[in-house]
């Protein structure tokens, strides 16, 4: 597809208690190039000043827009994302992105997106991402997500951090029409928008190139897994049952019965996550019955 004008962007941004940083972030989206941005900020409740501080950028740009003002709790990100989704309208743009509201963007990563989403002829995209730190405690470190696709990865594992993802309207509005004839919204938005991608046989595209500076401090509510505390952390997750929960939620929501996964698993579990040694644990997990 190619486009006689810069090709219209909507960002839709969720916001709770982002005071620190989302000043930053805001100004990040806006310096894109090459490309017509509108952002869409819905803010969660909140108990700081990020209300206040998205009320004084749209007094000075009316490409920022807030839809959602803090008096409502939605309770997670993701939720927060699914408002987006059903308020914004979809009609006047080409492309749909996500944003956190602590990361930083390279200028090019939008327009990145678009050529690579064009090129390989897509419905979405998503990429890695350059981890930072800001109180310096590691040195800037890549999450890789890369990997070559299988085929039912998405049973798993999401495309990588939502704050990639860049989608066209027509994978937008299916996901819109989806979340509204749901009666319950999975918890994780990325991994659920990349799903529903992949089973109705949308394109989607990971690409290795990075271009955001994914913030890593205390308050995420998802961050990078490095460290040993990190994946004993993840560990648990596992073993206690909250993970298989969430992949039947996100498999419901796609209409997918899980009681055969255990099985294929075990008989080819290659086909169920990107990265090969994910993909052994995911095995070992199945073979000890934490999922089933």
């Amino acid at each position: 597809m190619n486009f006689p004008n810069k090709p219209k962007v909507a960002v839709l941004l969720a916001a709770y208690n982002g005071e620190k940083y989302i000043e930053e972030q805001i100004q990040s989206i806006l310096d894109q190039k090459n490309i017509d941005i509108y952002i869409y900020i819905s803010i969660d409740e909140s108990t700081d000043k990020t209300l206040e501080i998205c009320e004084n950028l749209t007094k000075s740009n009316k490409k920022i827009q807030i839809i959602q003002r803090g008096d409502k709790k939605f309770g997670s990100a993701g939720q927060n994302f699914y408002n987006l989704f059903i308020n914004v309208n979809f009609e006047y743009f080409d492309f749909i992105a996500l944003s956190d509201q602590d990361d930083i963007w390279k200028s090019s990563k939008i327009i990145r997106g678009i050529e690579v989403i064009n090129s390989s002829e897509a419905a979405a995209y998503s990429s890695d991402v350059e981890c930072f730190w800001e109180d310096k405690k590691y040195k800037n470190k890549l999450i890789k997500k890369s990997h070559p696709q299988k085929e039912y990865d998405y049973y798993f594992e999401p495309a990588g951090p939502g704050c990639t993802y860049v989608i066209n309207r027509e994978l937008a509005t299916a996901i819109k029409n989806k979340i509204l004839t749901l009666n319950k919204l999975p918890f994780h938005h990325d991994w659920f928008f990349y799903a529903f991608a992949r089973s109705n046989s949308f394109k989607w595209v990971i690409d290795e190139q990075a271009n955001i500076l994914y913030r890593q401090h205390s308050s995420n509510q998802v961050g990078a897994n490095f460290g040993i505390k990190s994946k004993l952390k993840r560990f648990k997750i596992i073993r206690s049952g909250v993970y298989q929960e969430q992949s039947k939620e996100i498999l419901k929501s796609i209409s997918i019965d899980h009681k055969a996964i255990r099985y294929n698993i075990l008989k080819n579990p290659l086909k169920y996550r990107r990265k090969n040694s994910e993909a052994t644990a995911l095995f070992f997990f199945a073979l000890f019955g934490w999922i089933k």
